[in-house]
């Protein structure tokens, strides 16, 4: 006999979290259930479970639409960067995602984490170099990284 239980997280060989799925009745009770990776698919659970996709549909939405707005903001500025840079325009190190999420919360008061940032090569001069932000799962941003020399 086969039981219908709700996913409470991903399970590699059976679904991912939140899916309706079918397994035996021993394999519920006495893994998924017991060890909380399933709960049995009621009728009020069902319910529950659209109620909480709605939602999260509707924060997802919300969140989408600001991580729109605060693409064209980023993508509007130019973020400068000093550093100390040898005469051939070569900097003493490298310019970090940190010292961008820095320089970004200093300008625009804006908190981005550093993991969220991407650079395609390490920035280790002086010019205009480009970072990938990742605002959202659907909206990526593009930002301007001036690195300026210090005046020694």
């Amino acid at each position: 006999m086969k039981l219908e239980v709700i996913l409470l997280r991903d399970v590699p060989s059976l679904g991912s979290k939140g899916a309706v799925v079918r397994v035996s009745k021993g394999y519920a009770r006495n893994y998924l259930i017991k060890n909380d990776i399933a709960q049995l698919a009621t009728k009020h659970t069902l319910e529950n479970l659209e109620h909480n996709l709605e939602v999260s549909d509707r924060r997802s939405s919300k969140a989408k639409v600001k991580a729109e707005e605060m693409k064209e903001m980023l993508e509007a500025e130019t973020i400068q960067i000093h550093a100390k840079a040898g005469p051939t325009g070569t900097l003493f190190g490298a310019v970090t995602r940190d010292a961008v999420a820095k320089a970004l919360k200093r300008k625009l008061n804006i908190v981005v984490g550093k993991r969220s940032m991407t650079v395609d090569e390490p920035i280790k001069s002086l010019g205009v170099h480009t970072v990938h932000i990742d605002l959202h799962h659907e909206v990526k941003a593009n930002l301007n990284v001036e690195v300026v020399s210090v005046a020694n």
